[in-house]
């Protein structure tokens, strides 16, 4: 499964535009013709990039199959990356309430 934020609905196109790039169009990409994009940069917490393409005479795209795609966060390549980050902002937490908590319970347990 892939991961992307947004499901592709049954008029996008959805090609690698390269090893790092998912290409979402807004429709199927026809000769002559101006078509909307979204790019999802995978390799970079997936931020996406908006812009228009302008077809010539000949389009050869091969779209990915829809069923191919989810939107469930399980599947980001930076999952372990945002757990790491997780783990250690609670751990962190955990100590300045755990030293609040000493702190303020000091003085009546003397």
């Amino acid at each position: 499964m892939i991961y992307i934020p947004e499901l592709p609905n049954e008029n996008n196109c959805v090609v690698w535009y390269d090893s790092n790039t998912l290409r979402v169009y807004d429709s199927i990409p026809t000769t002559n013709s101006s078509i909307k994009f979204t790019d999802y940069y995978v390799n970079s917490h997936y931020v996406s990039n908006e812009s228009t393409e302008l077809f010539g005479d000949t389009v050869i795209l091969n779209c990915i199959n829809k069923d191919n795609f989810t939107s469930e966060f399980w599947y980001r390549n930076d999952f372990a990356d945002i757990c790491i980050i997780f783990s250690c902002i609670l751990f962190i937490f955990l100590i300045f309430v755990n030293f609040i908590c000493k702190s303020f319970f000091r003085g009546l347990f003397k």
